[in-house]
């Protein structure tokens, strides 16, 4: 008789993972925000390649390396790129709001090859997606076993 393994443990497993997935993506997501901006100032490579393929490529990366590394990443450290990456837009962009409001949203709209969405629309996906992930992100940390949470 093949030992079996509890139905919740097999929750536990699948809702880490989750976790893990989510926690990887949103920082993949913020990191390649902030490479895509910083690698904007050049002309050389913004008129050579579309650097809002930096987005997808950073999330997808830090979610395979988060799955496969299983680390464990702080939301100290995704606070602090996501106010460094809103930071580089305002100080790159001079605190010009316009600019702040079209050129994330063309970078996502770049990066995922959605031409054909309105920015005003991108510009909603994207406060659903940091409000939705910085929210999860805080629930996930109440949720852990007390063994397991990450110092903050």
């Amino acid at each position: 008789m093949e030992p079996s393994i509890p139905v919740n443990k097999i929750q536990d497993i699948s809702k880490g993972m989750f976790i893990t997935l989510l926690k990887g993506g949103l920082l993949g997501f913020v990191l390649g925000y902030l490479l895509a901006s910083l690698l904007g100032r050049s002309v050389w490579l913004e008129m050579r390649f579309n650097l809002g393929f930096a987005i997808p490529v950073c999330t997808l990366a830090c979610i395979f390396v988060s799955l496969w590394k299983r680390i464990t990443i702080r939301y100290s450290v995704f606070l602090f790129l996501e106010l460094l990456s809103g930071a580089t837009f305002l100080l790159i962009y001079r605190f010009e709001m316009d600019a702040f409001l079209i050129i994330p949203a063309s970078l996502f709209r770049e990066g995922f090859r959605l031409s054909s969405v309105r920015l005003g629309l991108i510009n909603t996906i994207l406060a659903t997606i940091l409000l939705a992930g910085n929210f999860l992100w805080i629930l996930s940390r109440f949720s852990e076993p007390q063994g397991r949470k990450a110092a903050s």
